[in-house]
């Protein structure tokens, strides 16, 4: 069951190990974030209440991104991060999707390969968007998938609408935030 928490020190400490350091906000960016749109949950089951793993949902107006999710080390390849995934489609019903950045495939990196066919199974699509990821050194460059909860894929303008949405939301204090939204717009033709 996902519920909220402000238990983030032990979160980060294993975000530290788990994601790339180009991928992480700064701790006291992240709770200075924490508000109504950006959220943070912790998973565990009803009968074993132990934290099993966490996401931070980044709350649109018509959609939501799954910001970071990630399970303990020691519960991995349980099935805890399909039941988040599945568990986010009922805490947001009157969403239209749920948008995930992944790292790109790497032949010699299984992995990126885990990570990819994970939200494969979970009938997330790689859209075919040029998307970057803004941080404090410039960007890096990621796959944006998406899991429609009641409708199609969003076109083009949709995503980058959404983009702008979130990015001047959560990276609002990267100095070249608007540069990178303007040159995702441009790679992308719209």
């Amino acid at each position: 069951m996902l519920t909220k928490t402000k238990n983030f020190n032990i979160i980060y400490d294993d975000m530290l190990k788990q994601f790339p350091k180009e991928e992480l906000k700064q701790r006291e960016h992240f709770l200075k974030l924490f508000n109504n749109n950006y959220v943070l949950y912790e998973y565990s089951e009803e009968k074993d209440t132990n934290t099993k793993g966490y996401c931070i949902v980044f709350e649109g107006k018509e959609y939501i991104l799954t910001d970071y999710l990630a399970i303990f080390k020691k519960f991995h390849s349980k099935g805890f991060g399909a039941k988040i995934i599945e568990e986010l489609k009922h805490l947001y019903p009157e969403k239209l999707g749920c948008f995930f950045e992944v790292e790109p495939i790497e032949a010699n990196n299984i992995q990126t390969q885990r990570r990819a066919k994970f939200y494969q199974r979970q009938n997330a699509n790689k859209l075919n968007f040029n998307y970057l990821y803004p941080n404090q050194n410039g960007y890096i460059p990621l796959d944006l998938y998406y899991l429609p909860y009641s409708k199609n894929t969003p076109a083009k303008k949709q995503i980058t609408n959404f983009i702008k949405e979130f990015f001047f939301c959560v990276h609002k204090d990267i100095e070249h935030i608007e540069q990178v939204y303007e040159k995702i717009l441009k790679i992308n033709q719209i």
